[in-house]
């Protein structure tokens, strides 16, 4: 029975066949392996793969030549003592993209490992296997080989999804930060990248089909790990209203206030929620997206290149282009046509100071010292 269940779970997904079991996983490349959480809790285990499984899968058939990137936040199935020490860590919330410095450092460290020996073998795994190892899969594909974005997201999901079951990557702002990670593959060279901190000096939003919409910014902390709510707009804050759009001018309540403004680093989650009461006491919401955005690609990135001189930037996002509930497509009701965001760069601009994207080293337990 619960492999029946595990099967139903992890459907979407292509599965493979060890002889005795079925495993949530997907050979990507020969020494690139794509799978979901495993776990050796009893519950979680009626639904999740056995990490017992994994671990009897992978000693059978690559020894002690292989190491677990894990990229949940939240927390896993098992313990680092449980898999002999081999997994690094890189977190990120589930159904977001990761801060683009978390990028260069995960990659680097597969590199790494997989340098070490020919015959080892990088396994990368998020809760599900798909959006967040997914992301981290294309980011090396394109780093390492210098793939196409369509490229990596193609074989990507051609190895790991079951036809007719759509993309691997899927949420709109996971792909967003892809594609940025095809201009620092591809225009730059994967050598500059500064972490930059931005004022957002005011917000347009475009066709309003409520009076009262919450608006709300965030950033993250803690590396990654953790989406920290810095500011939600007010009526205080609006500075124009006509008929055709409002804008929106941040004022104060700022939680790092320091005199600047709303200041917050490169990578920027906006949220938009509506909510009406019933009975007139209960709050029920009614429309829900959310967007990340990288102020450091929207700020100096074009069509025509980079041009490190710029001092302010502007994105512009349709309602369409948002994501909803876990990342999907479904937001509710439209709240708006469009949103504009401005902002100013206030300091790490590369035109004063370039500097090489700085990548954290991971130490790699060998295979003497883990046995």
């Amino acid at each position: 029975m619960a492999s029946v269940i595990r099967y139903a779970m992890a459907s979407p997904k292509k599965q493979y066949f060890t002889g005795t079991c079925t495993l949530d996983l997907s050979y990507i490349m020969p020494n690139l392996i794509v799978c979901s959480m495993p776990t050796n809790n009893c519950i979680k285990g009626w639904y999740r793969m056995w990490l017992a499984d994994l671990l009897v899968f992978l000693d059978q058939k690559h020894g002690c030549n292989w190491r677990l990137f894990n990229f949940q936040a939240e927390k896993s199935g098992y313990g680092d003592q449980d898999v002999y020490g081999r997994v690094s860590h890189f977190p990120f919330p589930d159904h977001n993209p990761p801060p683009f410095e978390l990028f260069p450092e995960a990659i680097n460290a597969i590199k790494q490992y997989l340098a070490c020996d020919t015959r080892n073998v990088a396994v990368l795994h998020c809760k599900a296997g798909k959006g967040r190892s997914g992301s981290m899969t294309c980011a090396f594909l394109m780093s390492a080989f210098r793939y196409s974005f369509e490229k990596a997201t193609a074989l990507f999901t051609e190895n790991r999804m079951r036809t007719a079951f759509g993309d691997g990557i899927s949420i709109a702002s996971q792909r967003r930060y892809l594609r940025y990670v095809e201009d620092w593959v591809h225009v730059l060279d994967q050598q500059y990248y500064v972490p930059i901190c931005i004022r957002i000096d005011s917000v347009r939003v475009w066709q309003p089909y409520y009076p009262e919409i919450d608006i709300s910014v965030a950033h993250y902390t803690e590396g990654g790990a953790h989406i920290n709510p810095v500011y939600t707009f007010t009526d205080a804050d609006v500075s124009k209203r006509m008929p055709e759009y409002i804008v929106l001018v941040p004022q104060g309540g700022i939680a790092n206030d320091n005199g600047l403004g709303l200041v917050v680093p490169a990578d920027v989650r906006f949220s938009f929620q509506h909510k009406f009461m019933v009975g007139g006491t209960l709050p029920v919401l009614h429309s829900s997206a959310y967007m990340w955005f990288n102020a450091f690609f929207e700020t100096y990135g074009g069509a025509d290149g980079f041009d490190f001189s710029q001092t302010s930037g502007c994105v512009s996002f349709l309602w369409n282009d948002l994501d909803g509930f876990k990342g999907t497509s479904k937001r509710g009701s439209p709240l708006f046509e469009r949103i504009d965001i401005f902002w100013s760069v206030l300091e790490g601009a590369p035109a004063d100071e370039p500097l090489p994207g700085t990548c954290t080293t991971t130490t790699i337990t060998t295979c003497t010292e883990a046995s």
